[in-house]
């Protein structure tokens, strides 16, 4: 967890929360230091394993996603109005993204690099997660609307599906006042468009965050 001299825990702070395996760290330093210069709020990653060294694969459910994040507000870092949710990691995304679905009154903003699903192929993608997508669904409760959504995405199907159902299931509605947006991109690697994206998501972020 990162923060500046003088970060008081009263729940009223910004707070990032970045997920990760463990070899992601390096990308979200790309938001750590602009992010609390702008907002001065705190930055917590939380790093999982991967259970399979020879796959990658991961055992991570939206519980614990979901447990987290309860323990950041519970400790009063931050506030679900005031926390914005970042993945990177095309083995979390769709299970970050399903957190979402579960429960979306827990955070304020929501933001996913894609791939939703594996590269290559549009198949394995959406076998993978086809729970983030096919669970999209509008709360039940008229108070409850999802998070501001932000995907960036490179064309991969799986991600474009995510965002699609989201706009058919949820962005027609009209309780829903958060935006759902997505940029498209196919450089992912090039530093010059991570520096803008991380300015995307930082305008991103003020605006739906309100801070």
């Amino acid at each position: 967890m990162y923060f500046q001299q003088g970060f008081k825990r009263n729940g009223n702070g910004v707070m990032l929360l970045h997920f990760t395996r463990g070899d992601g760290i390096s990308i979200a330093s790309f938001s750590l230091i602009p992010f609390l210069k702008t907002f001065k709020g705190s930055v917590a990653v939380a790093s999982f394993p991967s259970t399979n060294v020879k796959t990658q694969s991961t055992n991570i459910t939206f519980e614990d996603i979901h447990e987290t994040i309860h323990f950041l507000l519970e400790k009063n870092y931050t506030s679900a109005t005031h926390l914005a949710i970042s993945t990177w990691d095309s083995k979390l995304n769709g299970i970050v993204a399903e957190s979402v679905n579960k429960q979306p009154n827990l955070f304020g903003a929501f933001m996913l690099v894609d791939p939703l699903g594996e590269k290559p192929g549009y198949y394995t993608g959406m076998a993978q997660y086809a729970e983030s997508i096919h669970n999209i669904k509008l709360p039940s409760d008229e108070k409850l609307q999802y998070p501001a959504i932000l995907v960036s995405n490179t064309k991969d199907p799986a991600t474009m599906m995510y965002v699609a159902e989201l706009q058919h299931k949820i962005g027609c509605s009209e309780k829903q006042l958060n935006p759902i947006l997505m940029t498209s991109n196919n450089k992912f690697e090039d530093r010059t468009y991570l520096k803008g994206l991380v300015s995307d998501m930082l305008s991103f972020m003020s605006f739906a965050l309100n801070v």
